[in-house]
């Protein structure tokens, strides 16, 4: 976790050509959504 924290880029490639495409896709979205509740509540 230390290493992710301190290169995000690379454990974000790294995520992207390892796990499932629509599992990352739907990760974002969850991470918008969450962000779009934090913003208008």
């Amino acid at each position: 976790m230390s290493a992710a924290r301190k290169f995000p880029e690379a454990n974000s490639a790294h995520i992207k050509s390892s796990e499932i495409p629509t599992r990352s896709s739907a990760d974002r979205a969850t991470i918008v959504f969450s962000y779009l509740e934090l913003f208008f509540l």
